[in-house]
């Protein structure tokens, strides 16, 4: 559960802190877009090749907001790895740049209002004001004590630029390191495998899978999990024309209106479920469904 162990020293309790993981695809407005960063409030969030000169990074996150109202991101972090922070002072650092705008930017930050449950929270970290960013990339830093309630029910943590006028911001490298000093960026994982796997843990789209025809218009899928989730997750189909071809030797079939008509068991490493909008098929004949026509996703 929680982080995978292998780099210890300072190590950085953000995961996808250097957004490598776009599980998503590379642009989108609001919620998950960068694997495990929650935009809030956006016009647009998209994967950007300006990143700091620290040789660091390959990507950073560009937020942008049209309106004249705050642009603003949340991290949200499982008591399973909070928890080890129990007490402790730690360190949040970040770059960011400024594209458009002159508002302020600052942070805020707390705890879930029950355990790994974000549906409410509560703030501890208020509005605390990091200046206007530059137009050149810049590191912030922000120190502060994980209380009791913070490390048992989960932390958030937000980064916001305020309403002054719209805005674009890009943001880099995030990382949270225990101590009063700001760690050298380290990514959570020891490379970039690991930190795919720590993303799949809360999010995940399905690989290629074998499929049973139950009748003419169903396919019967189970769908074992690239790695095990943080709980039984959410599955959603991602469109509803969905690809699929059937053996041995039968034409493609493409389904028109589908939905998963039902679900038979879900649990952290698996899922059993039916496709219906298809015609022709054949009971008890099998296919293949595409990859990445289905989420799992267990966010927080």
């Amino acid at each position: 559960m929680g982080l995978i162990k292998t780099n210890q020293i300072l190590k950085n309790y953000i995961i996808n802190g250097n957004f490598d993981i776009w599980q998503r695809g590379d642009s989108g407005t609001a919620d998950y877009v960068a694997d495990r960063f929650k935009v809030i409030a956006a016009s647009s969030t998209t994967k950007s090749t300006d990143v700091p000169g620290n040789g660091q990074s390959k990507y950073s996150m560009d937020l942008a907001q049209t309106a004249v109202t705050h642009g603003y991101f949340q991290y949200r972090m499982e008591s399973a790895d909070s928890i080890k922070l129990n007490g402790k002072t730690v360190t949040l650092s970040f770059w960011a740049k400024s594209i458009v705008g002159t508002g302020t930017l600052y942070v805020e930050g707390g705890y879930a209002n029950a355990v790994d449950n974000f549906s409410g929270y509560t703030g501890v970290l208020t509005t605390i004001f990091l200046g206007v960013p530059s137009t050149s990339w810049t590191r912030y830093t922000l120190t502060f004590l994980v209380t009791s309630t913070m490390a048992t029910n989960g932390i958030w943590l937000q980064i916001v630029r305020n309403n002054s006028s719209a805005n674009q911001t890009r943001y880099s490298q995030i990382m949270l390191n225990e101590g009063t000093v700001a760690a050298p960026f380290q990514t959570a994982g020891a490379n970039i495998e690991e930190e795919l796997t720590m993303c799949q843990r809360y999010y995940q789209r399905n690989p290629r899978l074998w499929a049973e025809q139950v009748n003419a218009t169903e396919y019967y899928i189970i769908w074992q999990f690239l790695t095990t989730l943080r709980a039984p997750p959410t599955i959603s189909l991602l469109t509803t024309t969905p690809y699929s071809e059937r053996v041995p030797h039968a034409a493609a079939a493409t389904g028109v209106g589908s939905t998963i008509s039902s679900l038979h068991s879900a649990n952290d490493h698996s899922s059993a479920f039916k496709i219906n909008g298809f015609s022709g098929l054949i009971a008890y004949d099998f296919g293949f469904f595409d990859a990445s026509q289905l989420a799992a996703s267990a966010e927080l």
